[in-house]
């Protein structure tokens, strides 16, 4: 498989998948959150020969660090589509809102937000939506990380070869480490090939105390993973953390809450295509970038990931720091 094969493997996933969702209904509400995922989801379903009606939604906050609606605007304008921008503040949000709903009998982490739950469900009454859709799961399935690991998953299949290419360097500057970390880590796998993640894989900015919660409570889908390299073990991972998605929502109750690039159909595919494939080059997601780059704006199209602002990092809350390890580049990344 080439980069072309898998492009184009990606894109007819991608679009079945979400025109299959989005066929069954007449009015649809996407929340558009300024960033690739939820563009592409809207590229497949606008870019249809009979499209449903359409309304984006997008969220944000008055922070400057959180504000896409330039991205969001972009986008919808890019399809002609109508856009309601819904804001806030930190002073909007208030802890019981979010304990005078229903309480679901299992814990969730998602839709656990009042004010997203409330400006998504907003719209979608108000334009009568028959089902409201997400780009989540994309950072999973297209494998927006910055780990070194996908190096290794391809010497393990190229051997020396890989050595002589430019992953090696284009791999420490999308994870923000030096080129001869990313040796180092080569040459180990080859003499020493690890077949079982160690403790710090891939959670190595993650503090004892949360390494071993997690180890509790392993995912069924991350059961066996030895014979698997590293970078994919990281990628089974993330989707199999994606699954917090499904958990039972407002929006979900008002009308189906569908995930396109979490269907089977396109997480299959996106795991046929090599990790270094899926991360090659230098900014986040390349692959569908360069894929579906005919759907987004220019601004998507270069978008990479955003600087760790280290002169303006103060240290974590107390909660935090009790999870996450601030003397790791990830953990520090993170928390600032």
């Amino acid at each position: 498989m080439d980069i072309a094969d898998a492009s184009a493997r990606l894109r007819s996933a991608v679009i079945e998948s979400c025109r299959a969702f989005a066929t069954r209904h007449d009015r649809l509400a996407i929340e558009v959150s300024g960033g690739l995922d939820s563009a592409i989801v809207l590229g497949a379903i606008a870019s249809a020969p009979n499209a449903p009606e359409i309304t984006c939604v997008h969220f944000h906050v008055e922070h400057s660090g959180g504000d896409e609606r330039d991205h969001a605007r972009a986008v919808a304008e890019r399809w002609g589509v109508r856009l309601v921008e819904v804001g806030a503040k930190a002073s909007d949000f208030r802890f019981e809102d979010a304990l005078q709903e229903e309480q679901p009998l299992e814990p969730v982490i998602f839709g656990l937000d009042p004010l997203v739950e409330g400006a998504s469900l907003g719209v979608g009454h108000a334009v009568d939506a028959t089902a409201i859709l997400t780009g989540q799961g994309g950072d999973a399935v297209f494998l927006n990380s910055p780990s070194p690991w996908t190096a290794v998953d391809r010497a393990r299949a190229q051997r020396l070869a890989t050595f002589a290419s430019r992953v090696p360097l284009e791999t420490a500057l999308r994870a923000g480490t030096t080129i001869w970390h990313i040796y180092r880590l080569l040459l180990t796998d080859m003499v020493r090939s690890r077949r079982e993640a160690p403790a710090y894989l891939p959670g190595g900015h993650l503090t004892r105390f949360a390494l071993e919660a997690r180890l509790r409570t392993e995912h069924p889908w991350l059961e066996h993973l030895a014979a698997l390299p590293p970078g994919r073990r990281d990628q089974l991972r993330a989707i199999a953390n994606c699954q917090h998605f499904n958990s039972p929502t407002a929006r979900g109750a008002f009308a189906p809450l569908i995930h396109p690039l979490l269907s089977q159909p396109v997480t299959e595919t996106c795991l046929t295509i090599p990790t270094w494939m899926l991360a090659h080059g230098t900014i986040n997601r390349a692959l569908a970038r360069q894929t579906f780059a005919d759907w987004l704006p220019a601004g998507l199209r270069l978008h990479g990931l955003p600087p760790v602002r280290s002169e303006e990092f103060e240290g974590p809350p107390p909660i935090v720091a009790n999870i996450v390890r601030v003397d790791h580049p990830r953990g520090r990344n993170w928390c600032s």
